[in-house]
């Protein structure tokens, strides 16, 4: 999940942490209370998060389809489309060079 990391989101977690009551930590052991207080900021982190979250969308020619199709098949496959489409439509220039 991609996070916005803004002023706004960054002082929202900051609020939701002051707002909070830490005083329960103080009659627990180290352990104890270490995993409340971890529990306490991820909980108030994943909160922000999905409040300040975005959703995207990923293109179709951009998502791998098969498993042995590597990141640099992928970009050879889109260069190759770009240059086929060049040679159906072409141009002045493109007609000069291949004669």
């Amino acid at each position: 999940m991609a996070r916005k990391r803004d002023a706004t989101a960054y002082d929202k977690y900051k609020d939701k942490l002051n707002n909070t009551d830490l005083g329960l930590l103080n009659n627990m052991n180290v352990n104890g209370g270490f995993s409340e207080f971890s529990s306490i900021i991820e909980n108030t982190r994943d909160t922000i998060a999905l409040t300040c979250s975005r959703t995207f969308t990923i293109s179709y020619k951009n998502i791998i389809r098969y498993p042995w199709v590597t990141k640099g098949i992928l970009k050879s496959s889109r260069t190759l489309d770009k240059l086929h489409k060049k040679i159906k439509a072409p141009t002045r220039l493109n007609i000069i060079h291949k004669i």
